[in-house]
């Protein structure tokens, strides 16, 4: 039987996901919302990938706890459930650049077949080798891998030296700041990874604190950061540039999971839509760019009008489709076929 799931965690997911996608649009289609900018706007909705690391660094935490779990088995949980959905991303994108590119465009096609392989393995962002990118934003993913490896390592090397463990992950995120402030680009060390390291450490450091800190009243003052931080960004917004994703992380993300897990409470009854939304909206992410090329295809083929607010609200709602459908037939059978193999190599 499933754990049971946290409905403001799926709902934050869910807003988050779409939010994404409009941030994705407006950034790839000359188009002006009348109130608001999801793209070159006061407010960077890049930054919600940072709320996506640090769910990920707050659910993952437990797991890692587990005495009897092997690297191999920690990390297959993860890879089963990433890669194939990924690589077949990669796969489907790189067919359909190629036709927006060489064929509509005319422009060419610049990725080779080792581009293609190692953003299909999630090896593009950790500075292994220099690639083309090909569905970028899965950059996250890529820098997530990571951060699962190094938490692993981090809370292995700290039982055995029979250290508090926060330290070592206090030491990942000062690894994260260092990199992005001296903008050191080499292995495992770059503008990507430093995002990654900063902000799901600080999740894995939150869920820590949700185990060892009861539920206090004093929670309730961080909710004055992002007071203060939407303050900031109305009066100095050059400030807040200094700082990007770390007060992004701080000062809004970090206060609004402590407000969703421990102030507002579960529903005794389950909400079986948006939990599912929650799962799917993984699939959002990562087909959001070869949805974008399918829509600039089909806009080209049809001289479709992609700035008219009517096509924004389809392709939200056709890029949801496109994530339930990929859970429905690749996710959830591959989720369902690692735990099998998992349960069986622990009998074994």
């Amino acid at each position: 039987m499933d754990k049971k799931r946290n409905v403001a965690i799926d709902l934050l997911r869910v807003i988050a996901a779409t939010l994404i996608v409009l941030h994705h649009y407006q950034q790839g289609v000359d188009i002006t919302f009348e109130h608001i900018k999801f793209y070159g706007g006061t407010f960077n909705f890049a930054y919600l990938v940072e709320l996506f690391f640090l769910i990920s660094g707050v659910m993952v935490y437990k797991s890692v706890l587990d005495d009897h779990i092997t690297f191999k088995e920690f990390m297959s949980r993860r890879t089963n459930r990433i890669i194939p959905l990924l690589a077949i991303s990669v796969f489907v994108e790189t067919i359909l650049r190629y036709i927006n590119d060489s064929i509509i465009n005319n422009v060419g096609f610049s990725r080779d077949l080792l581009d293609i392989v190692i953003n299909a393995l999630g090896l593009q962002s950790i500075g292994l080798i220099q690639t083309e990118s090909i569905n970028q934003p899965t950059w996250y993913l890529s820098v997530l891998l990571l951060c699962y490896v190094w938490l692993f390592v981090c809370t292995k090397v700290s039982e055995r030296l029979k250290i508090d463990k926060c330290y070592m992950y206090l030491f990942m995120m000062g690894i994260g700041i260092v990199t992005n402030t001296y903008m050191w680009n080499t292995l495992f060390l770059n503008r990507y990874v430093s995002r990654g390291y900063f902000s799901f450490f600080a999740g894995v450091l939150l869920a820590d604190y949700f185990e060892r800190v009861r539920k206090n009243r004093c929670e309730l003052a961080s909710l004055m950061l992002p007071v203060i931080f939407l303050g900031l960004l109305k009066t100095k917004p050059h400030f807040l540039e200094t700082g990007d994703f770390y007060f992004y992380t701080l000062m809004l993300w970090i206060p609004v999971l402590i407000l969703v897990m421990r102030w507002i409470p579960n529903p005794k009854r389950e909400c079986r839509t948006l939990s599912f939304l929650g799962k799917v909206s993984f699939g959002v992410y990562i087909w959001n760019e070869p949805m974008s090329c399918v829509r600039n295809i089909v806009a080209a083929l049809f001289d479709i009008d992609l700035c008219k607010i009517s096509t924004v609200v389809w392709f939200v709602v056709l890029s949801w489709a496109m994530a339930i459908l990929s859970y429905l037939l690749i996710e959830k059978p591959f989720n369902s076929w690692s735990k099998e193999k998992i349960d069986r190599t622990r009998k074994e």
